[in-house]
């Protein structure tokens, strides 16, 4: 019927080449659990699906989506997450998400930055507004001698605009 079986004694040599299957039913899938499994979604892309659901999708371009096959950085989750950190005392710090800004050369330079962007959808069916953001940047990037601010942006009108800012001395 055409089914590879094998019991660990037949070397397989080659490529492995399955169906291009769909998200309800996959092309490498488990036995007796038909519905769950891998499946090339386009060229170049693979989504991973249970119960006949996607789940995760890894583009064309390496971007992720969990809950998103259409992913548009390099890891877009849609729907909510969690981050959770267990640690082994209660009186113990960890960072649980640390956000980093890499300059292209390799270097960092003062006035370098990171933010969070919050958007929400609007009351135009499908469009996202920009509704408030944090930002922080390097005042002297100096390594051991780091100085930096924050800033606190709101939108009114549908503009951000800074509302608070703590600078390097408080």
């Amino acid at each position: 019927s055409g089914d590879f079986m094998a019991d660990g004694s037949v070397p397989m040599t080659g490529v492995f080449e399955a169906s291009t299957g769909t998200e309800a039913n996959p092309s490498i899938t488990f036995n007796g659990d038909e519905d769950s499994g891998l499946y090339n979604k386009g060229t170049n892309e693979i989504a991973l699906v249970t119960n006949g659901n996607d789940r995760l999708f890894i583009g064309a371009t390496g971007n992720v989506g969990i809950g998103a096959t259409n992913p548009d950085a390099k890891l877009h989750v849609d729907g909510s997450a969690l981050i959770s950190v267990k640690s082994g005392s209660s009186n113990t710090y960890e960072d649980v998400l640390r956000v980093r800004h890499f300059n292209s050369s390799g270097a960092g330079a003062d006035g370098i930055g990171s933010g969070i962007l919050f958007q929400m959808e609007t009351e135009t069916g499908g469009t996202q507004g920009d509704f408030a953001r944090m930002t922080v940047r390097a005042v002297d990037a100096t390594a051991g001698t780091e100085d930096g601010y924050i800033t606190f942006e709101t939108a009114t009108g549908g503009t951000l605009s800074e509302k608070m800012r703590i600078t390097e001395l408080g």
